[in-house]
C-alpha cells in the first residue's frame, strides 16, 4: 500500500511538470516573439519535476532495498537465536544424561532435573516467539518442539513423583557409608570397595523408566527416537533458512 502511494506521488509530480510546461507552451504558441521568460519557466518546471521524480525514485529504491536487507538480517538473526536456544536445551539434556550416570547420587539427579526445567522454559519461549511473526515456521517446528517438551516433562514428572523417597534413601546410604568408614578406620587399606558402598538411592534412580531412556547407553536408540531426532529435524529446518556464506 505504501509503495502504491509513493508511485502515485511520483506520477503526480511528472504530470504537474508536464502540465506546467504545456501551459507555458500554450501561452506562447503562435506568437512571433514568444515570451522567453515563460518558456524558460515551463522548461525549468518540467526539468525540476523530472529531477525531483528521478532523485526521489532513486532514494526510494535505495531505502527500500536497505529496509529489505535489514528485515532479511533480522530474520536470519532470529533463526540463529532459535538455533542457539535449541542448542541450550540439548546441552542441558546431554549434561543430565552424562552427569547422572557418572555421579550416581540423588544430589546430582536432583540438580540436573532442576536444570531441565530451564529447558522447558526455552522451548516455550521458542513457541511464543514463532507464533506471531512466523506462523508457517511455527507450524513446521511445532511437532518437534512438542515432542522434545514432552520428553523433558516426562523426566520432570518422574522426578517430582520419586525424588522425596530417593533423597531419604540417599541420606540412609550416607549414614551407612559413614558408619562403615568409621568401623574400618583402624584397618590398613580401609577404603570401601564399590560393592561395599551403600547404593539404595542409586538403585531406585537406575530403575526409573523415563530416566533410563536418557542415561542408559543401551537405550540410546530410544533416546534418539524420543528426543534427538526431533532436535535434529528442528535444527535442520532452521539451518535451511540461513544462507551459507561463500568461502573465499
Amino acid at each position: 500500500m505504501k509503495s502504491r502511494n509513493i508511485i502515485f506521488l511520483f506520477a503526480l509530480l511528472i504530470i504537474i511538470g508536464i502540465a506546467l510546461w504545456g501551459w507555458m507552451l500554450k501561452l506562447t504558441w503562435g506568437q512571433s516573439s514568444p515570451n522567453e521568460l515563460l518558456l524558460d519557466m515551463g522548461k525549468t518546471g518540467a526539468s525540476l519535476s523530472l529531477i525531483t521524480v528521478i532523485g526521489g525514485l532513486v532514494q526510494w529504491i535505495l531505502k527500500d532495498r536497505e529496509l529489505s536487507n535489514q528485515k532479511k538480517e533480522e530474520k536470519i538473526t532470529f533463526y540463529r537465536n532459535v538455533l542457539n536456544d535449541l542448542k541450550v536445551v540439548y546441552d542441558k539434556v546431554e549434561r543430565a544424561r552424562l552427569l547422572i550416570e557418572a555421579h550416581r547420587t540423588a544430589k546430582t539427579y536432583g540438580e540436573q532435573m532442576r536444570e531441565l526445567i530451564g529447558g522447558v522454559v526455552n522451548l516455550h519461549n521458542i513457541k511464543r516467539a514463532l507464533n506471531p511473526e512466523f506462523p508457517k515456521l511455527a507450524e513446521e517446528l511445532r511437532p518437534s518442539i512438542n515432542a522434545m517438551n514432552s520428553f523433558i516433562k516426562d523426566l520432570l514428572n518422574e522426578y517430582r513423583d520419586n525424588y522425596k523417597h530417593i533423597s531419604v534413601l540417599q541420606q540412609i546410604d550416607e549414614q551407612q557409608k559413614k558408619r562403615l568408614i568409621e568401623e574400618q578406620g583402624d584397618k590398613e587399606d580401609s577404603e570401601l570397595s564399590q560393592e561395599e558402598i551403600p547404593s539404595r538411592a542409586w538403585e531406585e534412580i537406575r530403575d526409573l523408566p523415563y530416566l533410563k531412556a536418557l542415561r542408559d547407553d543401551e537405550m540410546y536408540e530410544e533416546y534418539e527416537r524420543l528426543f534427538l531426532n526431533y532436535l535434529d529435524h528442528a535444527s535442520g529446518v532452521l539451518r535451511a533458512r540461513i544462507p551459507v556464506e561463500d568461502e573465499e
